[in-house]
């Protein structure tokens, strides 16, 4: 009986904080409204790593020219006329009229560029791969 207890228990503990490794962190996203361009390009190295949906949409949306900070620093991603809280996915209505746009330099949209292809060498589609190993070339 105690024979199974032990892998058991190590399962539990080695798979418990996978969950936390994808999920995006708060004070991450927060980063991206940063004045500062290195805390913005480790926000982005951040959460290019992470599995989560919701960072891939928030890494498309930067690129897209489609995220905005609020008054109290929270991201937004702006569709149409639709919102969401870049942290965590909710939905925000009514889209807030005060808000300013998040201003991507090229250093940026390089260090984007990069962190988005790199996260596409993992697709299991070998197409996709072989797109973002060229994309890096360039």
């Amino acid at each position: 009986m105690r024979a199974w207890c032990a892998p058991l228990m190590l399962f539990v503990l080695c798979a418990a904080p996978l969950q936390a490794w994808s999920a995006l962190d708060a004070a991450v996203v927060k980063l991206l409204g940063s004045e500062t361009t290195d805390d913005r390009i480790a926000a982005i190295g951040q959460l290019a790593a992470s599995q989560d949906p919701l960072a891939a949409a928030l890494l498309r949306g930067l690129g897209e020219d489609s995220v905005y900070q609020l008054e109290d620093g929270r991201l937004l991603i702006v569709s149409n006329d639709t919102a969401v809280d870049a942290a965590t996915g909710t939905a925000v209505t009514p889209v807030p009229e005060a808000r300013d746009q998040l201003i991507m330099n090229n250093r940026l949209r390089k260090v984007l560029e990069s962190a988005q292809a790199g996260g596409k060498l993992l697709s299991p589609d070998r197409a996709v791969r072989l797109a973002a190993a060229h994309d890096l070339q360039t």
